[in-house]
């Protein structure tokens, strides 16, 4: 289940592949059959890796709790488009049976477009239809460049690959939209924050400000070497997942939550979120763990909490200050009333994380510290696995 939601958009791609070849051997139209074969893995990529993209935006977010609902739209324009294609298919190909019995589809051209020897033929044989007209009257499909004009049959085919494209968009756009629901869900079931089969082994969640990402990154690629299971955004995270739930859903899932602190992490907003959420759960439950682990030491000075402080109000001033603007403009507010609000969650619990960091034991991983620190750090996340298992 995992490997699926994963490679979902090259699975999706592997299946229109195969969709383009079955097509393209059923239906027999020579001049349709690398554009069916082509276009279906290519479109499919293009319309998976689009819509991946558009959830990573902010603004899809309102549009997370409606996957299925958008699904079942894109599936109700597929069945309607696959009806008028089929009409606009008939309309626009003949089927020529071969000496051999093998039937073939050709494009012809429109009704408005036959060719005065195919006018004079009708003429002679009223009532016969585009398929008795090429097998009795001009013999090879081939020859029905003298049954229609060419630019009709030009523009047929041109309607049917243009068609074709749009069943392919429709569809591509179901499955994506229904994998990409299924991936939420599969989320929220903890499914990909860790192996299927790994549920008793411990999970370490990095906490990090991005601006210490190649920190980050380096810590979890030395943990992994461990045999640790790390949790960590950019690897654990969905394209368009709400970046709290992701949170609370990576504290909960793991065992220890190592901190990567410094100047930068201790003014970030979301960081506050998981180091207090884990403080929080630590108080109910003994399977929880906060490591700290500092690029710089700047959080034992005295006078740093007050600096921060007096920082992040000068920060929440401005975004005050904006919203009063919006106000006046009479614009929604929403995106600035959450950054507001994560402000005033870090201003109201900073006291907290510093005094937290002063009075236990954190490791120093600085670039001239860190290989030598490692081990103690890996002790220490191996200490809290053990006393978690033997509680």
């Amino acid at each position: 289940m995992k490997f699926l939601i994963r490679y979902r958009v090259l699975i999706i791609a592997a299946f229109f592949a195969l969709v383009g070849i079955a097509l393209s051997a059923l239906v027999k139209v020579e001049e349709l059959r690398w554009y069916y074969i082509s276009l279906a893995p290519l479109l499919a990529v293009l319309v998976g890796f689009l819509i991946l993209f558009l959830l990573k935006k902010e603004s899809s977010k309102r549009i997370l709790g409606k996957l299925k609902s958008i699904a079942v739209a894109f599936f109700a324009a597929f069945i309607i488009g696959l009806f008028f294609y089929i009409s606009l298919f008939n309309r626009s190909t003949f089927q020529f049976v071969h000496a051999n019995g093998k039937a073939t589809y050709h494009i012809k051209g429109n009704k408005t477009s036959y060719s005065e020897a195919a006018l004079a033929f009708k003429k002679q044989n009223p009532g016969i239809s585009d398929d008795e007209l090429i097998r009795l009257g001009f013999v090879n499909p081939d020859n029905k460049k003298w049954a229609w004009s060419e630019d009709s049959i030009k523009k047929n085919s041109l309607s049917l690959v243009i068609g074709y494209c749009i069943l392919i968009v429709l569809l591509a756009a179901f499955l994506s939209f229904i994998s990409e629901s299924l991936a939420q869900k599969s989320v929220r079931n903890k499914l990909l924050l860790y192996d299927e089969n790994e549920d008793d082994d411990l999970h370490v969640f990095i906490s990090y400000s991005h601006r210490d990402k190649e920190v980050a990154d380096g810590l979890s690629a030395m943990l992994q070497k461990e045999k640790i299971k790390v949790i960590i955004d950019s690897a654990s995270m969905l394209a368009g997942e709400d970046i709290k739930q992701f949170i609370d859903r990576a504290i909960l899932s793991s065992g220890v939550t190592v901190s990567i602190i410094s100047k930068d992490s201790l003014l970030s907003n979301w960081v506050s979120f998981e180091t207090v959420g884990t403080f929080f759960i630590e108080r109910f439950s003994n399977s929880k763990r906060f490591i700290a682990a500092y690029l710089d030491n700047d959080f034992l000075d005295p006078a740093f909490t007050s600096e921060a402080i007096n920082s992040l109000n000068a920060q929440l001033e401005k975004i005050k200050k904006l919203i009063s603007d919006r106000d006046a403009l009479r614009i929604d507010t929403r995106d600035l009333n959450d950054d507001k609000s994560r402000l005033l969650f870090l201003i109201n619990n900073l006291d907290e994380i510093i005094h937290r960091m002063r009075t236990s034991l954190c490791v120093d991983i600085t670039k001239e510290k860190l290989q030598a620190n490692f081990p103690v750090l890996l002790k220490s996340i191996k200490n809290a696995a053990e006393v978690i298992n033997a509680d």
